[in-house]
């Protein structure tokens, strides 16, 4: 896990290994809408489609962190907690459906060729989420249910996923610790010192920091101890994986029937590739989400994010009937 990258000289900042992968993610959905741009001769401008996906960044942002706050009720614990995103706490999904609702409001605005626009920004907000979900795995966040298949990873003491392990979950119905610590491990940090709690309810408190522990303290939690983790699916590196090739079928998929210049300059099928990336994200999502272990449920077995994937799929399924239909009768796809 390395959730900080480096130590800027002469400073007390760090570089952040999540936020450098949004900016990589970022950066490499602009190369690939200049590349698609400049294939689809007419119809869509890259410079538009860039600024469109920067202020859709500030907007998924925003909409990260607010499905958070709704999700997980981070209002109860105070009004500033709300803005308190350096403490953690951004749902990837809520992000996603506020930037297309706010780059549909701005192609709008700009009167930019709606459908030709989404086809390729679709396609390259695959490319980021992909390099994305790197940072996810660096930083330790949405991470994988327990597993004994050769693939599962070791989080360490003071991670996301060891935090979440000592302790119990009833939103995912688990009572009872993956690891069970001794209580000296749990307790207050005081201006006193470390205060430990009792044997009775000791799940209750929070875990000692990793810099107070002894050296004995150490050895017992670290790998190859008695309480290291329990190993994880790397259910971020699944999702980068899933979404990185759900990009490469995408950007065929456009490139037979959405490219256009290989159609006398028009487009066969417009709609239909931002159609179909809403289907192969939901169906990745949905399955990478069945083995992650930090969403709650919220109907039966389901988080919210497969049930939003549930009506991605639909909308997916019903945009490419929809479009497949319209360009025939327009005469599009021959």
């Amino acid at each position: 896990m390395f959730p900080e990258l480096f130590r800027i000289p002469f400073t007390d900042l760090t570089v952040k290994s999540y936020g450098t992968m949004l900016v990589l993610g970022l950066f490499a959905g602009f190369w690939l809408i200049r590349k698609m741009c400049a294939k689809t001769g007419r119809g869509a401008n890259a410079e538009t489609l860039i600024n469109a996906g920067m202020y859709s960044l500030i907007a998924g942002i925003i909409g990260a962190r607010a499905m958070y706050v709704l999700h997980y009720r981070v209002y109860e614990e105070g009004f500033m907690e709300i803005f308190a995103v350096w403490n953690g706490g951004l749902e990837l999904l809520g992000g996603v459906i506020l930037a297309i609702a706010f780059i549909l409001y701005y192609l709008w605005k700009k009167k930019c060729d709606m459908l030709t626009s989404l086809d390729i920004l679709s396609v390259a907000l695959l490319i980021g989420i992909a390099i994305g979900r790197i940072g996810c795995f660096l930083n330790g966040c949405c991470y994988g249910q327990v597993t004994e298949l050769p693939v599962g990873v070791v989080f360490p003491y003071g991670s996301i996923v060891y935090n979440a392990q000592a302790h119990p979950d009833p939103l995912r119905e688990r009572e009872e610790p993956y690891i069970d610590l001794p209580a000296k491990f749990y307790g207050l940090n005081t201006q006193k010192g470390w205060v430990p709690a009792g044997e009775e309810n000791k799940e209750k408190y929070p875990l000692k920091p990793k810099d107070m522990l002894t050296e004995a303290e150490r050895k017992l939690v670290s790998r190859g101890g008695p309480y290291q983790a329990k190993p994880v699916h790397p259910t971020q590196l699944y999702s980068s994986a899933a979404n990185a090739v759900n990009c490469l079928l995408a950007f065929i998929f456009w490139r037979r029937y959405g490219s256009g210049r290989e159609n006398n300059d028009k487009m066969r099928c417009k709609g239909c590739t931002f159609s179909l990336v809403f289907i192969l994200y939901s169906i990745s999502r949905f399955l990478v989400e069945s083995l992650r272990d930090d969403n709650p449920y919220e109907v039966g077995m389901l988080t919210i994010s497969q049930l939003i994937s549930i009506g991605l799929f639909a909308a997916g399924v019903a945009g490419l009937i929809y479009y497949t239909k319209r360009n025939k009768a327009n005469g599009l796809i021959r």
